[in-house]
């Protein structure tokens, strides 16, 4: 029986951005204690932008798994500010 798909199991088995940032601008964590999992993600932020993205996550493999997404999250916020500043010089 196949629980997780295979691009699930490729991020469980080759994480990555996972480390503690040395002085991030901004920090936060989650968990849920009747399951055990925890996810713990720091940034680097200049000129509104998010720079680095890292994260500390104990738990399952979906938790794993999921919080390699987080390094997405940069990327739509570069997007995000592209989108706004194009549209706000448009007008």
């Amino acid at each position: 029986m196949i629980i997780y798909s295979e691009k699930v199991m490729e991020h469980f088995v080759n994480p990555q951005n996972i480390y503690k940032m040395q002085h991030p601008d901004a920090q936060s964590s989650i968990g849920d204690p009747s399951c055990g999992d925890s996810l713990k993600v720091f940034i680097k932020v200049k000129d509104n932008v998010i720079q680095e993205i890292s994260f500390l996550v104990f738990g399952c493999c979906g938790a794993i798994a999921t919080s390699q997404k987080s390094k997405k999250l940069k990327y739509y916020f570069e997007w995000r500010n592209k989108f706004n500043e194009n549209s706000n010089t448009s007008r």
